[in-house]
């Protein structure tokens, strides 16, 4: 490899680099819009539950939008690979019994 050929590589790179770092700081700089989005798409019972995350006020005042994904994720993804009948009851009547009316939620909302 000749030194012309190392400096051409040099500044092409050089260009890529500088297109990614614009790229990156565009995301960064969206990420609160995307939040903002995101969050204007729940309802006031997905909303209201969300603010009962563990990790609400760390993904909240950072504006993170992949937090607040996989939160929402979390909070809504129903899985089971089960499809035995009788374990299927029994996780859905034990899922029944942790549910619990919510601090100065009304019984309306609740139900």
């Amino acid at each position: 490899m000749s030194i012309e050929d190392s400096a051409m590589r040099d500044k092409v790179l050089e260009g890529e680099f500088t297109e990614r770092v614009k790229l990156v700081s565009k995301i960064d700089s969206e990420k609160p819009m995307l939040y903002s989005f995101i969050v204007s798409k729940l309802s006031a019972d997905s909303e209201d539950e969300l603010k009962r995350h563990r990790d609400y006020s760390t993904f909240n005042t950072s504006k993170d939008p992949l937090q607040l994904w996989l939160a929402l994720e979390q909070l809504h993804l129903v899985t089971t690979v089960s499809k035995n009948a009788a374990f299927v009851l029994r996780q859905a009547e034990k899922d029944f019994m942790n549910c619990t009316q919510g601090e100065y939620e009304s019984i309306t909302k609740f139900k």
